[in-house]
């Protein structure tokens, strides 16, 4: 049972390997400016879809970039970043789920090449 103060978020990614990603330039842009401002625009298009209090979860869509950015940047948008000490991230990869634990003072990073 999660706590108050913290948020699982379910994700269907491609491939996680190593901390690094062998597609940048397919699924997503391989330049990190690039990438970093769709990101941005993506989150800033949501709008005001206003922090939902009380999220317990978030289950964003993770295909293509071009394809599923939007509709992520609605669920990512909700997201209250000053209400949880713990997300835990579950990401569905080859046909296993693996579990992230990022804590505030322990930031993992996934890195996109570039």
């Amino acid at each position: 049972m999660l706590v108050r103060s913290e948020l699982l978020i379910a994700v269907l990614v491609y491939r996680l390997n190593s901390g690094v990603s062998s597609a940048p330039g397919s699924w997503y842009s391989g330049d990190r400016e690039h990438l970093t401002t769709q990101l941005a625009h993506w989150m800033q298009n949501a709008g005001d879809v206003g922090f939902q209090h009380n999220l317990r979860a978030v289950i964003a869509p993770h295909a293509g970039y071009s394809y599923s950015g939007p509709t992520a940047g609605y669920a990512y948008a909700a997201i209250d970043p000053t209400k949880y000490d713990r997300v835990i991230v579950l990401v569905s990869t080859s046909g296993y789920m693996a579990t992230i634990n990022a804590r505030p003072n322990r930031i993992h990073l996934f890195l996109t090449g570039g």
